[in-house]
């Protein structure tokens, strides 16, 4: 798809898809650092798995043209997005401060399989 650009779109044209890779590799660093930020182990996996497949269409676009897949767009949103939300739950855990901790005293069965937990 690099080559595919840079002849169809010319040298403007392959100047903005290398600023569209950047912008989705900073972005992906910084979904990076809020995860590491918030210290949530499903941001993270999530944000390692939106890295990989990213790494893949960076791949995949030596020799196809990805640009015209829907699924790339998508996983481009999902980047951008994801980032806002995790801007948004750093930002609410940093106004709501620390959060209180309560320990369980002791373990009540309340049916078979279900305990409950008392003392909270």
């Amino acid at each position: 798809d690099f080559l595919a650009t840079l002849v169809e779109r010319g040298p403007i044209g392959f100047a903005g898809l290398l600023i569209l890779i950047g912008g989705v590799a900073l972005a992906l660093m910084r979904l990076l650092g809020l995860a590491r930020r918030i210290r949530s182990p499903d941001l993270s996996l999530w944000a390692a798995a939106l890295c990989g497949v990213c790494a893949a269409y960076v791949v995949y676009a030596l020799s196809h043209e990805a640009l015209h897949h829907d699924t790339l767009w998508m996983v481009i949103a999902f980047v951008f997005a994801q980032v806002q939300i995790a801007q948004t739950q750093l930002a609410g855990a940093q106004r709501a401060g620390p959060v209180p901790v309560a320990v369980a005293t002791r373990l009540v069965p309340t049916a078979p399989g279900r305990p409950l937990l008392r003392g909270l």
